[in-house]
């Protein structure tokens, strides 16, 4: 087959730094090793090359603007090319309401009215493809109770080319870095934002602290103002670590020696950064938001991203794990890329099969 992958993005397609771009490269590499053709196409630079007889188009990531997905989807279907979209999808309210809460009123985002007001691009679409059933059921909701053609595509972590090789082999970090860090730690990788909850992280923290003052936190991230402003007001003084965005192979040495990985978002479908800890053994404590007990079940630890208290729990059962190989045998064996692809792979073949016999 010949696919397209069309992304709305600002960053470099072969330097990605969102995990949604990661997936959707690892898919086109997965896809590829399976013979086919994909070509990848950043809608805000370029417009498709619709010479080359594409078999299906395959639309990634709902968040942003995404009015270029209208055009593309229109075009396709004038050339009778049939269209799947991956939503990564999650309702925004409670975010937004936190938001306001944290950076007060002038920070509002209207997001999800945005949202809604684009809903068209999903029901445009031929085929969704959700990462869970939960993205599924709020999609629906979003479109109002409108039901449509669906197949669970599982997000995915890069097992031969990251995963094992990280297993394997135990990489020396700078000087700087390994002198700055502790035995035990707590890891925490994403965007330094309200979405992320690191204050409250770091109020969680501060409990574990009074029983616990060698656990060091560390927190890896793009930092976004005026957030990381409010946060530094925070850390001062604490036995944290604030470090820039890294390469995967660095993040996923560190996920590799964390004590635990901790994610507190309010929104995560269920992260990257997630399942990479999981794969690696490493146990997890989370949010009980977004899709993340739909992939973990009870083998993760869970905590309320409103209370530092509940959050403190979670890590501290994390803790005591020490270590989770049943996770991380359930995210290799059912959430590699390599499955992923066979799952779209399935699902354009079913697409192009009705489209065919229309």
């Amino acid at each position: 087959m010949k696919i397209l992958f069309c992304i709305v993005t600002h960053t470099p397609i072969g330097n990605p730094t969102m995990g949604s771009e990661r997936a959707m490269l690892s898919t086109a590499y997965a896809l590829g090793d399976r013979g086919h053709t994909v070509d990848i196409n950043n809608v805000l630079q370029k417009a498709p090359d619709w010479f080359k007889n594409y078999d299906i188009v395959h639309l990634w990531n709902a968040a942003g603007e995404k009015g270029p997905y209208n055009l593309v989807t229109q075009m396709a279907h004038q050339l009778k090319i049939p269209v799947v979209f991956t939503p990564i999808y999650w309702p925004t309210t409670e975010l937004e309401e936190q938001v306001s809460l944290v950076l007060g009123e002038g920070h509002k985002m209207g997001f999800q009215d945005y949202l809604k007001k684009q809903s068209p691009m999903f029901s445009n679409t031929d085929l969704l493809l959700p990462n869970s059933e939960g993205e599924m059921e709020k999609l629906v909701e979003l479109l109002d109770g409108k039901t449509m053609n669906y197949r669970v595509v599982p997000n995915a972590v890069n097992v031969e080319s990251e995963i094992e090789p990280t297993l394997k082999e135990d990489m020396e970090f700078p000087p700087d870095l390994e002198n700055m860090l502790k035995e035990r730690f707590v890891l925490s990788v994403g965007r330094i934002e309200v979405r992320k909850n690191q204050h409250r992280l770091v109020e969680a923290m501060d409990i574990l602290w009074k029983d616990d003052p060698e656990l060091q936190l560390i927190l890896i991230g793009k930092k976004t103002r005026p957030y990381i402003d409010l946060l530094a007001e925070k850390v001062a003084e604490k036995n944290i670590i604030i470090g820039e965005e890294s390469p995967p192979k660095v993040i996923l040495a560190l996920i590799k020696r964390a004590s635990v990985c901790a994610l507190f978002s309010w929104v995560e479908t269920p992260s990257l950064f997630n399942l990479e800890a999981a794969a690696l053994g490493t146990p997890i404590a989370v949010a009980d938001r977004g899709s993340v007990r739909e992939y973990f079940g009870d083998e993760a630890f869970y905590g309320d991203p409103t209370d530092p208290t509940d959050m403190a729990k979670a890590i501290k059962g994390a803790l005591a794990k020490k270590t989770n190989p049943e996770l991380a045998n359930k995210v290799l064996t059912e959430y590699s890329h390599t499955r992923a692809a066979e799952l779209t792979e399935k699902a354009y073949e079913e697409l192009i099969s009705v489209y065919r016999n229309d």
